[in-house]
């Protein structure tokens, strides 16, 4: 191959011509996708609440945050862990559930803010 490229310095040209135009036109067509689009099927829920030991994380916020998550629509599966000071509850939806049903039916309980004005006004508003 380099005997051949020696002997027709020409050929290696136009084919590298012929390579940089093709080049030219095939990449502005070519659609770019650096990330696929996906839909989240998970939902993390993490508390603070520090200083205090596993045991009482796990009975005053993650049993809690447990029962209120666990109303959302399309949950599959929910788990959850309680370390010092740090409650982390996950609740995994199918795939089948678009992100805007994700959210349960209280809303928001911590910020005891009306259903029009909670992160799920717009579910809320088609009940």
């Amino acid at each position: 191959m380099i005997k051949i490229s020696f002997k027709n310095p020409f050929i290696i040209v136009v084919f590298s011509l012929i390579v940089g135009v093709m080049s030219w036109v095939v990449i502005p067509r070519m659609p770019v996708d650096i990330l696929p689009q996906y839909e989240k099927s998970a939902m993390q829920i993490i508390t603070l609440y520090p200083g205090m030991p596993a045991k009482v994380v796990e009975k005053d916020i993650t049993s809690r945050m447990e029962r209120w998550t666990g109303q959302s629509n399309g949950i599959v599966k929910q788990t959850s862990k309680s370390i010092m000071g740090v409650s982390l509850v996950t609740d995994y939806f199918g795939e089948d559930v678009h992100h805007r049903e994700r959210c349960p039916p209280w809303c928001s309980p911590l910020t005891r803010q009306p259903p029009n004005r909670s992160c799920c006004s717009q579910q809320a508003a088609k009940r």
